[in-house]
């Protein structure tokens, strides 16, 4: 956010293209509207918020890296205002690579610049949060100004990003040592807690000025502290005085030699304990280290293929780290489940761009879909995911479901104007009646495919696909007009994707869901749906509330009286209530 209000007069080149916020950029943008003296600015503008959206051209991504290259070798020779210049050039280019901005981070802390040097870091970890020098940048500023709590825990998760770097973590344990010597109250529990935090994208609204928090020690913690020494000194006393009053009783020499053999054994237990545990942690971490550090070359690796346009390669290249990142996963399992699906999902969206590159578009679907089905996927990402699969759709024709992902992008970016061009455009080429019969057949699609998922046993993906038809069908299909146009049969395939989901759920032992989706049949679309009634209450009889079960079921019997099942898992829920 810009701390002033935004006037067009205010509005220069330099400032637009420091701007790396796409929703500031948009506003600028907007600002600029009608007036003819600032069309080039209001260009630009557009240009950045659309390059900072999709990303860089390969061409474009090529010369940033050339240019930061030539930054490193200003830094090598000591000149910082120079590398400065360069990073700054590199990320006009390419405002989506992290690591620009980190290098700038460093030659501005070089020259004391510490203000510049915080506000690089961060952008460095808001375009990557797997970017372990994004962190790194961020704990060496804080630390150029003696916060020194704030540094540590940036240093600790940027070892959770990189654990292997010995640089870092000697770093880290000379700031922990100081937080010790300057008796900072800090945990290294509340320490590895807030690095956490960190890579989720917390703290980092935070400015670097502020005095030393690290350091400070709150009114309450001085009172708490003074009040649990009161204490420990008022114990010690009573323990002295009740000392004083068995004297004379002491116990024999021998039970004081026994406890203390005792003591000794539990002790040499422990601590052989302890070093077997030792041995086995550091067996597992270094066959860790491994395989993180092929994880990190490879995807290195991967993205010089792609700026190199040997996309093929580079996409093998990705598969490759996908596969070793599961050995990661396999050898630590103390590292967030959360962290791993993460990364993946990095992985498989970058695999989607590769095949972009290529027109490969139903890859280009199958692995955007992967990104988008992940429950750990922040926001920025789920965007472009579903932006790629939306471009994808449009390129086969599938305009319902390119229509139905842009519409996700405007609900997770509801001032997206791309994505409302996009649906806009979608909406005049789309003509009624080609576009409920493309809409019947893409959920004819799914339905197949969630059928021969669930005969595989494969019930989460058969509900994925039952969901996508079911989603496709609320978006596309909302208006009054279009439902007057749509027949029995197309009415007939959205109640058995409904109907299906709820087996699923129902398999997977999740009632409730399977009651849920049968009463959407029921309730909204066609309540003389025997299979949506029989659904019904099988899962209300799971749920304990036979009576409602035995309604449910005998009017799916009655709609359909012939059906054995129907009237055979009637009979045995009337049998067992008696």
């Amino acid at each position: 956010m810009f701390n002033e209000p935004l006037t067009k007069s205010a509005i220069t080149e330099e400032l637009i293209y420091n701007c790396y916020d796409r929703e500031q950029l948009e506003k600028i943008s907007d600002l600029l509207v009608g007036d003819s003296s600032k069309e080039d600015l209001k260009r630009l503008a557009d240009e950045r918020a659309n390059l900072i959206f999709v990303g860089p051209s390969p061409s474009a991504g090529e010369e940033a890296k050339k240019v930061r290259l030539e930054g490193n070798q200003f830094v090598a020779a000591g000149d910082y205002k120079g590398a400065i210049k360069k990073y700054t050039e590199a990320i006009k280019l390419d405002p989506t690579e992290a690591s620009s901005f980190a290098n700038r981070s460093l030659a501005s802390l070089k020259l004391g610049r510490s203000a510049q040097a915080f506000d690089d870091a961060k952008r460095a970890i808001g375009v990557d949060k797997s970017y372990a020098k994004g962190y790194q940048r961020l704990a060496e500023t804080y630390l150029s100004v003696k916060k020194y709590k704030e540094g540590y825990c940036a240093l600790k998760a940027s070892l959770m990003k990189e654990p292997g770097n010995a640089k870092v973590r000697q770093l880290a344990e000379e700031t922990w040592k100081t937080i010790i010597e300057q008796k900072i109250p800090l945990t290294d529990a509340e320490a590895r807690s807030r690095a956490m935090e960190l890579t989720l994208g917390m703290h980092l609204n935070e400015k670097l000025t502020g005095g030393q928090t690290g350091s400070a020690q709150s009114k309450e913690e001085v009172k708490s502290k003074s009040g649990a020494g009161k204490t420990r000194v008022r114990e010690a006393k009573e323990e002295k005085k009740a000392a004083g009053s068995t004297l004379g009783t002491s116990k024999p020499k021998e039970e004081v030699k026994a406890k203390g053999v005792r003591q000794v054994t539990e002790e040499q237990l422990r601590k052989e304990g302890k070093e077997e545990k030792t041995v086995r942690v550091e067996a597992e971490n270094k066959e860790y280290d491994k395989f993180f550090t092929d994880y990190l070359a490879g995807k290195d690796k991967a993205k010089n293929l792609f700026q190199n346009r040997q996309y093929k390669d580079a996409i093998e290249a990705y598969k490759t780290c996908l596969r070793t990142l599961e050995k990661v996963r396999a050898t630590n399992s103390t590292i967030p489940k959360a962290e791993f699906e993460s990364r993946s999902a990095v992985i498989n969206n970058n695999i989607a761009i590769c095949y972009k590159q290529s027109e490969s578009h139903r890859d280009v679907i199958n692995y955007t879909s992967k990104v988008i089905n992940s429950p750990h996927v922040v926001n920025e990402l789920k965007v472009k995911a579903y932006t790629f699969r939306a471009q994808a759709n449009e390129a086969i024709g599938q305009f319902p479901l390119a229509k139905n992902d842009w519409t996700k992008v405007k609900e997770l970016q509801p001032d997206n104007k791309i994505a409302q061009k996009a649906i806009n455009k979608i909406n005049s080429n789309m003509e009624g009646g080609s576009a409920i019969q493309e809409i019947n057949d893409q959920l004819e699609t799914f339905k197949q495919k969630g059928n021969d998922l669930f005969k595989s046993k494969n019930y989460d993906s058969a509900i994925a696909e039952f969901s996508s038809g079911i989603d496709m069908y609320r978006l596309s299909m909302s208006g009054e007009d279009v439902k007057a146009e749509v027949d029995k049969s197309e009415f007939a395939t959205i109640c058995q994707l409904y109907t299906n989901r709820s087996l699923c759920y129902f398999t997977l032992g999740n009632y409730e869901k399977a009651a849920e989706d049968a009463d959407a049949v029921i309730e909204g679309i066609d309540p003389n749906n025997a299979k949506a009634r029989f659904r019904k209450g099988m899962a209300l009889e799971k749920l304990g509330l036979r009576d409602k079960a035995i309604t449910e079921l005998k009017l799916a019997v009655k709609i359909e009286p012939e059906n054995e099942l129907f009237n055979k898992e009637l009979a045995a829920l009337t049998k067992k209530k008696r």
